[in-house]
């Protein structure tokens, strides 16, 4: 997203609480004790072997839910099962090594990986020049417990060059949102939910493009978890000297305070955006990695506990949370800036819905950024311009004056049903908000997990 001119409004700086479980416990179907038995025996036709599912009911109820969601994108038939295959297969290895330029110890590390593939025996690999990456064809748990020496010596190698910092274990489509930035020497940066730290110190790389730091931008990692921060310290100070250029913070990111101005003209920049200094301040970051929390099930292929657990009532706990801590990055950034807003959920509960708000709770200050041009290489799927809003018994509900007046749901869970979950009108979606703008990375489109 990008910022084009101040925001008529004060954002919503309110203070938002991510609950770990949902509060309304669902009403199961009732069945007797042969039927309950037999089920917990049955088995997933698609799930691995390795990685079975103890919960089929979640799993089909994640299947139903989202075929009615991803079949207005054209996912249904065989591209369905594909889509729903990919989910149960693990994730290739994916790593990130330093760009070409920034230093001699990325460069030895390139070398260091040709001359193990030179070796022989190493699955498939596949350079991902876009990010700087490599994908090997192998799981993480297959490699981890392998024995065949080629594979003993890559486990090595990735343990070596990742604690000298000149290589990052990264989820292709995590390397995407600082892809999209591109970030410059001179920018100054916000990861507003940085732990554990691969896109930060993605950022950080991207600071020091074309060798030592020419211009005056540096990286700003927050994260509200102390613990969290102290991993992502750890993770960052393998980068030695280029950690120079960050500085990390720890508070709740819907509520992050401006960082003060390094120039002369903060006061008067302030005057010129809201009429009076100190109303609206100018914004003070050009470019916002904004990863918010999120129920996490694009990421069952890393994850599969998800397929046992899932429950569309995680989006609804955290709609209200990201699109705070959207509005507080927003707020944030300078005019001309760009945002990236991403999950790693597939659920546009938390994905259109939350970019729908904020466009038009910012009525014209941002927009969405055609990025049908960047990074050609990426197989992706357009955003949704519609959706279905449903309960977790994956009953819908047309509208949230509808769900109001509904008698089949009670009080309490009502009230977590918010009007910003519905999708605006189809011609307003896409002519004047244009959320096909968006870029939803589905798994079996470019071996991944899914992302927005």
């Amino acid at each position: 997203m990008r910022k084009h001119m101040p925001p008529t409004r004060a954002p919503d700086g309110s203070r938002g609480t991510a609950m770990r479980h949902p509060r309304h416990k669902r009403k199961r179907p009732t069945a007797d004790a042969a039927t309950a038995a037999a089920a917990e025996h049955e088995v997933h036709p698609l799930a691995d072997p390795a990685r079975p599912i103890p919960n089929l009911a979640c799993a089909d109820r994640f299947e139903e839910y989202y075929r009615a969601q991803l079949g207005r994108l054209g996912v249904t038939g065989s591209e369905w099962t594909r889509f729903i295959k990919t989910l149960h297969a693990p994730l290739p290895v994916t790593f990130r090594v330093q760009p070409v330029g920034i230093g001699t110890l990325g460069d030895e590390c390139r070398r260091s990986f040709d001359a193990l593939q030179a070796a022989g025996g190493l699955p498939e690999v596949t350079p991902l020049p876009w990010c700087s990456s490599f994908a090997v064809e192998i799981s993480k748990e297959a490699l981890k417990t392998s024995h065949e020496p080629a594979l003993a010596g890559l486990q090595t190698w990735l343990s070596k060059w990742g604690a000298l910092g000149a290589c990052t274990r990264q989820a292709i489509e995590s390397m995407v949102p600082v892809a999209l930035l591109k970030v410059e020497p001179d920018h100054v940066c916000l990861d507003m939910c940085a732990s554990p730290g691969s896109k930060t110190t993605q950022a950080i790389e991207a600071l020091y493009a074309g060798g030592a730091a020419t211009g005056r931008g540096f990286m700003v990692a927050n994260d509200a978890s102390p613990t969290r921060c102290q991993m992502l310290l750890r993770r960052c100070a393998a980068l030695g000297e280029m950690s120079e250029r960050l500085l990390i913070t720890c508070h709740p990111a819907q509520s992050l305070p401006w960082l003060p101005r390094l120039d002369a003209s903060a006061e008067a920049e302030a005057t010129a955006v809201g009429g009076e200094a100190g109303r609206y301040p100018a914004g003070c970051f050009d470019r916002i990695i904004c990863d918010v929390p999120c129920s996490g099930d694009g990421t069952t292929r890393k994850n599969p506990s998800i397929w046992h657990r899932w429950s569309q009532e995680y989006a609804l706990e955290m709609h209200p949370l990201q699109l705070q801590i959207a509005m507080r990055g927003l707020a944030l950034l300078k005019v001309g800036g760009l945002l990236c807003y991403s999950t790693c959920s597939l659920n546009p509960l938390e994905n259109e819905a939350v970019v729908a708000a904020l466009l038009k709770r910012c009525a014209g200050a941002v927009e969405i950024v055609d990025c049908s041009r960047e990074l050609p290489e990426l197989h992706r799927a357009p955003g949704l311009t519609s959706w279905t809003v449903m309960d977790d018994a994956l009953q819908e509900h047309e509208s949230h004056a509808a769900l109001q007046r509904s008698t089949a749901l009670p009080a309490a869970l009502k009230r977590r049903f918010v009007p910003s979950l519905w999708p605006p009108d189809p011609k307003e979606a896409k002519r004047k908000l244009h959320l096909d703008r968006c870029l939803r990375l589905l798994p079996h489109l470019a071996n991944m997990g899914g992302f927005f």
